[in-house]
């Protein structure tokens, strides 16, 4: 084997340095995908709460139409329902008269 010369000792101080620094480019790279993934999740739950908020606004125009169907229905059967009687009453009226 022999006696290490200096010049090995730099070799491997050397060497252990990039696998130093390819460590923490690695860790670095982790830590960059762990960020993308967190992102991906953040835009998912984003994404699903707009889903979830554009089918609730959908269920509450379909009530506030429904409504004002039913409330133009009302109407609409009241009036006819007034005209009815209103002629009702003056054909009674008109006919006890004579």
């Amino acid at each position: 084997m022999g006696l290490l010369r200096r010049t090995d000792f730099s070799e491997n101080r050397k060497k252990m340095e990039t696998l130093d620094s390819k460590i923490l480019l690695d860790e670095e790279e982790v830590q960059k995908k762990l960020e993308k993934k967190a992102k991906k999740k953040a835009k998912a739950k984003i994404q699903l709460e707009r889903t979830r908020t554009a089918f609730e606004r959908l269920q509450l125009a379909w009530i506030r139409t429904s409504l004002t169907l039913i409330t133009i229905g009302v109407g609409a059967y009241e009036y006819y329902h007034n005209r009815i009687e209103s002629r009702l009453v003056k054909v009674r009226i008109v006919r006890f008269k004579y």
